[in-house]
């Protein structure tokens, strides 16, 4: 009986690992399906967000944020890095000037570098 135990625990490890390899939960590799696709939007939408703020339609602006901030929650793997975190940051000050001081200009000078952050990270994604 404790024979079969052994075996049993030993091939649930192997299992494990195999699982944590394939699908790289581990954090090294993106889960199948996530991360690319998400970093294009959240780029796209950011510059979208930022066109609307020099455009002077910051309504449509806060939606394009909201669509940046739901695609940046998918990102996995390498390309959540500390700079996806800074531009995390920075869009949620950026919708909270819009909400609060309502500075168009103010919002404008603290999602830029934002945007520019996302491009960055996309295209870092798109090399590899």
């Amino acid at each position: 009986m404790k024979q079969i135990s052994s075996v049993f625990w030993v091939i649930f490890l192997f299992m494990a690992l195999f699982i944590n390899n394939a699908y790289g939960f581990a954090g090294n590799n993106p889960p199948p399906g996530g991360g690319g696709k998400d970093i294009s939007h959240a780029s796209g939408a950011a510059q979208k967000a930022l066109d609307e703020l020099q455009g002077g339609r910051p309504d449509e602006a806060v939606i394009e944020l909201k669509n940046v901030r739901q695609y940046t929650r998918e990102i996995r793997g390498e390309a959540a890095s500390m700079k996806l975190q800074k531009a995390n940051q920075a869009i949620k000050e950026t919708m909270r000037i819009l909400a609060e001081e309502k500075d168009n200009k103010k919002a404008i000078e603290v999602l830029a570098p934002a945007v520019q952050s996302l491009h960055e990270i996309n295209a870092e994604a798109t090399r590899r």
